[in-house]
């Protein structure tokens, strides 16, 4: 009887920043690059596979060049081109509010529904610096039945193996997996690292392995000398069913191997600690657009309801909260130039939802019959009422602070 083959995934994919060492302007027009890149040579390479996650880098890609992005429908459909992530951005997994994760999968996979008729099953992590204990609960709501992550490393984090089951506080479970060797490898020494990652995939229980190839970044995805160097390896060891696939593919095969795999009950943290301390100006701008974001669109639904009037739209808001969760971003460890724009991008969406509020607020006190008596002398200012207005969705019991005006002119005398 011959020996059942263990089976090496190979997951071609490139790491775009959208902001980092760079601007936004130049991560958009690297999704372009990219992909134009991957296209060429996966009609070079009938085998090979891509994976790339983040909705919004498809939105330029699909604005500047749509026959490149049906190019990608196409090989979306011949099952070679791997949409994961199920999300807008990679999102950090730390500093977002719960309600804003809901809204960054959302997001994502409506647009990935909309755009290729389908949705993700694989959540796609591969460079924050750690993931909270709540996101099993979120991936699981979001449809996202796996996780594949590379941070914390095994130098911080050791694992028995690097696949495993995540169990959530509720009892939901993610099978996940941390990426063999990096989400990246590095171009000349590609082939080596996979014989290297090989001789430990031996001593684990499973059959099924992944092994990610590509750049990272700054994107540019895999190259022509890497799958070379990979085609060399699988013929030096037929033992070995070494395979161009994508992480949806090699999931699904792992779900046979379930069995054999460690539970993980703890959240997957930390690494790269100084990230959750430094650039405090852009964590308390993002703080205050996520807050001034949500605030705003539930007091404008409450009174459109009341009033029986349409809601404002409040998705351009939103896409400026949930690109700025970005792993980059919050972190604040882009350039400064970089980190003065994003600020900026999150000042404008602050102000919009605040005018929206206003001007809710304001179309709710004019529809309001609150009875002033006349002014107590003739020359006295007109009364002007006060109207308490609490968004949050519980009673407020506190001091609230008032403007009050004696007269309309400074009081010399």
């Amino acid at each position: 009887m011959d020996m059942i083959k263990k089976v090496v995934h190979l997951i071609p994919n490139a790491h775009l920043d959208p902001v980092f060492l760079w601007a936004w302007e130049e991560g958009f027009n690297e999704s372009l690059v990219t992909f134009r890149s991957m296209t060429e040579l996966m009609a070079r390479y009938p085998e090979l596979t891509f994976v790339h996650g983040e909705a919004q880098s498809y939105e330029p890609v699909e604005q500047y060049d749509p026959e490149l992005f049906e190019q990608i429908r196409e090989l979306i459909r011949a099952g070679r081109w791997d949409v994961v992530g199920g999300a807008y951005v990679q999102t950090d997994n730390n500093f977002p509010e719960t309600g804003t994760f809901v809204h960054q999968f959302r997001r994502g996979q409506r647009y990935f529904q909309e755009k290729f008729g389908i949705e993700s099953t694989v959540a796609w992590s591969p460079d924050p610096a750690g993931h909270a204990a709540g996101m099993p609960e979120i991936f699981a709501a979001a449809g996202l039945r796996y996780f594949s992550f590379n941070r914390p490393p095994e130098g911080t984090l050791p694992l028995p193996n690097p696949a495993f089951v995540w169990s959530g506080r509720s009892g939901v479970e993610i099978l996940c997996c941390r990426t063999v060797p990096s989400y990246v490898s590095e171009k000349a020494t590609t082939g080596q690292s996979l014989e290297e990652s090989m001789v430990k995939f031996a001593a684990l229980p499973q059959r099924n392995f992944m092994f990610c190839i590509g750049m990272g970044d700054h994107g540019g995805g895999t190259t022509a000398r890497q799958i070379e160097d990979l085609l060399e390896v699988r013929r030096k060891h037929p033992e070995w069913e070494i395979v161009f696939s994508t992480l949806t593919r090699f999931f699904t095969a792992l779900e046979a191997d379930r069995s054999l795999l460690p539970v993980r009950r703890e959240e997957v943290n930390f690494t790269l600690h100084g990230v959750y301390t430094a650039n405090a100006k852009i964590k308390h701008k993002f703080r205050d657009l996520e807050t001034a974001v949500n605030r705003s669109a539930r007091s404008c639904a409450v009174i459109a309801r009341a009033l029986q009037l349409p809601t404002p739209d409040f998705s351009a808001e939103w896409d400026t909260v949930l690109f700025n969760t970005f792993h980059d971003i919050i972190p604040g460890d882009g350039i400064d130039r970089s980190n003065r724009e994003q600020i900026i991008h999150m000042d404008s969406a602050i102000r919009t939802a605040k005018i929206k509020e206003f001007t809710a607020v304001n179309t709710l006190i004019k529809a309001l019959d609150v009875p002033l008596p006349p002014p107590y002398a003739a020359d006295a200012p007109t009364q002007v009422p006060y109207v308490f207005f609490n968004p949050r969705p519980v009673p407020f019991d506190g001091f609230v602070e008032l403007e009050g005006t004696l007269d309309y002119r400074p009081l010399f005398e």
